[in-house]
């Protein structure tokens, strides 16, 4: 970064102007108390030609003085003020994080609110971008900002407020994503439960499969007499449950037999409308 000294608080704005290009900083004229530049470029005509900047101020000796941010000056965040809030809450939880603690400089804008100066990296262009929810934007490549002594709007003055020896360039980045964490991801809302037929008795297959030596035959029998319940054919239980029966261990007679079982109980207990009796929780169902 070309050496940050700002001129005296009372300089008057031609002056000031070359101090800035004396020191290294490319300048280029506003409007008085306004931010739009005076030149057919805007910040692409700053120049740190003494000649020239003389030149300009001679012909606008009330000139503000912009400066181009980026490139091997200054990168800024800008803390802002507006009647629906500011940036100084957020600011300080960047202090707190110590994302911001190699600022040059810190400067008192006419609105009341803060410019705070970084050595910006030429190696390391930083973009410019805008959190407005946190009133904090960042001023770097292709950005510019308005310099002390220059006038705001009123009467008040860009004014510094202090400046520190031991800079280093801001990782603008790691505060955009402080200030505007990663959207949460987007969780697909849990799926309806599947409650045709087929879905129901893959639900059984897979807690007859589950089942431990013991236990085999009985939860088998409960779960085809679910199956009969559906109205689904008995070659049906078969095809479903006695493939889940045999991966518990239970031998394929056993398992026909139980299936057949439940089917006549079912359709018996239909007959006589009598309760067919306690089953075991459909555990997972």
């Amino acid at each position: 970064m070309a050496e940050l000294e700002f001129p005296a608080a009372t300089a008057a704005l031609p002056a000031a102007a070359v101090h800035y290009a004396r020191h290294g900083l490319r300048v280029f004229p506003c409007v008085p108390k306004h931010k739009r530049p005076m030149t057919e470029n805007g910040f692409k005509d700053a120049t740190t030609s003494v000649g020239v900047v003389e030149s300009w101020w001679r012909s606008w000796p009330w000139a503000s003085i912009g400066i181009p941010t980026g490139g091997d000056g200054i990168d800024v965040l800008d803390i802002d003020v507006y009647a629906s809030g500011d940036g100084y809450g957020a600011f300080a939880e960047l202090e707190d994080a110590r994302l911001v603690d190699g600022w040059a400089a810190k400067v008192r804008t006419p609105s009341g609110g803060m410019h705070v100066y970084f050595p910006a990296d030429p190696a390391w262009p930083q973009r410019n971008w805008a959190v407005t929810a946190s009133h904090i934007d960042f001023r770097g490549e292709g950005g510019y900002v308005i310099v002390p002594p220059s006038f705001g709007a009123g009467t008040k003055r860009y004014e510094v407020m202090e400046t520190a020896p031991a800079a280093r360039p801001l990782d603008s980045a790691r505060v955009r994503d402080f200030l505007r964490p990663p959207p949460p991801p987007i969780v697909a809302p849990p799926r309806a439960l599947d409650r045709s037929p087929d879905a129901i008795v893959r639900r059984i297959a897979g807690f007859v499969a589950r089942q431990s030596e013991g236990n085999r035959n009985r939860a088998l029998f409960w779960a085809a007499c679910r199956v009969a319940e559906l109205d689904l054919p008995e070659d049906y239980a078969h095809g479903a449950l006695g493939m889940a029966a045999l991966r518990t261990g239970l031998k394929q007679e056993e398992a026909v037999a139980t299936i057949r079982s439940a089917y006549r109980t079912v359709s018996a207990t239909r007959s006589l409308h009598l309760d067919p009796g306690p089953a075991p929780p459909p555990l997972g169902l």
